[in-house]
């Protein structure tokens, strides 16, 4: 390994000294450059009898990056979507618990929590892993940035950089907390919802994301999560439901109007703009988890248009019919509705799937929707 980082002319841990990371020389009539070369030529010698080289495609490089981007779109595209269905005396708060969350959740996966997500598997109870070690990559020490990312000498995901990869889950961990503050609304102060973002990203997010895509028990059992149905939406889901029984209900001052006024949504538009941010964003979310673009990552972006068009229509027909007109909050409520129920499913199944699984998400969601409201 030494010999390897003499080559790569820096201090980087072995992954990161791939042969990747220096382009040969020009073969011209110089000792030097020659020598560069077959240093190269040598380094990918040796590093191919360890196992330690995979293939890193520009192409999926370039479609990682684009997924990454779209899908830190969607943290500010949620604190809209949150912010106009509140009261306005609540907008500015609920917007910044969402986007507060691309600062604190990630630097918190830099440091350790990527590792405690995808690292070596630390407790192992009859051949089940249950969490991974925090120190694997700690500080981002051996995610390689000209190799795919390895662990314990064995590729884990290839065709593109490995820090792309730890920035890409990074932004599913961003997210998923954020989804979470729709339950504080009303009932938390800001102090108190950081402290509750960084302990649940440790407690709750990393021994999940292990559990279905580091090689946990889930994995090991036959689960499939293929884009964050259980590690994002379950988990973010019943968190909040948690959240808001321990908590009570909503601290709202009516300021001279009613308090079913007061949390009523203020603003539609800010709603749509949400709505349709989130949507865009989600085609990273689904797509990019193919981990590379193909047939795979084709279905599930296809999916992701079909599921939330069908969900978007029955729910807009279901207010049609229940409440005698459409609306646009119902339509862009059925419209994340279908984005949330195809997530899990989106590159496993067929459109006509898509479709059901659309249909019928939506027709759960809005009679519990109506079955809440009938409760109060």
């Amino acid at each position: 390994s030494s010999d390897l980082k003499h080559f790569a002319g820096l201090n980087f841990p072995l992954s990161m000294a791939s042969p990747l990371m220096s382009v040969p020389a020009p073969l011209m009539d110089n000792g030097m450059a020659m020598s560069a070369y077959h240093q190269s030529v040598h380094a990918r010698q040796l590093l191919e009898s360890r196992q330690l080289v995979g293939n890193i495609e520009t192409g999926t490089t370039a479609f990682m990056f684009l997924a990454t981007a779209l899908v830190q779109f969607m943290t500010p595209g949620l604190a809209f979507f949150y912010a106009g269905m509140v009261g306005s005396r609540s907008t500015v708060m609920v917007m910044f618990q969402s986007f507060v969350t691309l600062g604190l959740i990630f630097l918190l996966w830099v440091i350790f929590v990527f590792s405690f997500t995808f690292g070596e598997p630390w407790l192992t109870i009859n051949g089940y892993n249950f969490l991974a070690k925090p120190w694997t990559y700690f500080l981002l020490d051996n995610v390689g940035i000209y190799g795919p990312l390895q662990r314990a000498s064995t590729i884990v995901v290839n065709g593109f950089p490995g820090m792309l990869f730890m920035a890409y889950q990074g932004m599913f961990a961003v997210i998923t907390p954020a989804l979470i503050s729709g339950a504080f609304v009303d009932r938390m102060r800001f102090g108190p919802y950081l402290v509750f973002c960084a302990i649940w990203i440790v407690v709750c997010y990393a021994p999940l994301g292990f559990w279905n895509w580091g090689g946990g028990w889930m994995f090991q059992l036959g689960a499939w999560d293929f884009a964050g149905g259980m590690v994002v939406h379950e988990a973010a889901g019943f968190s909040a439901l948690g959240a808001m029984l321990v908590l009570g209900r909503r601290a709202v001052n009516p300021s001279g109007k009613s308090s079913e006024e007061e949390i009523m949504p203020h603003s539609l538009p800010m709603v749509l703009t949400g709505t349709g941010m989130l949507w865009f964003g989600w085609f990273g979310f689904n797509g990019g988890s193919a981990l590379t673009i193909g047939g795979l990552a084709t279905i599930a972006f296809v999916n992701t248009q079909i599921a939330p068009s069908a969900a978007m229509m029955t729910w807009i027909a279901l207010d049609w019919i229940w409440a005698g007109r459409p609306s646009l909050l119902g339509a862009c409520s059925g419209a994340v509705c279908g984005l949330v129920v195809i997530t899990p499913s989106a590159g496993f199944v067929q459109p006509q799937m898509a479709m059901l699984a659309g249909f019928l998400g939506s027709v759960l969601c809005y009679f519990t929707v109506q079955a809440v409201k009938s409760s109060r």
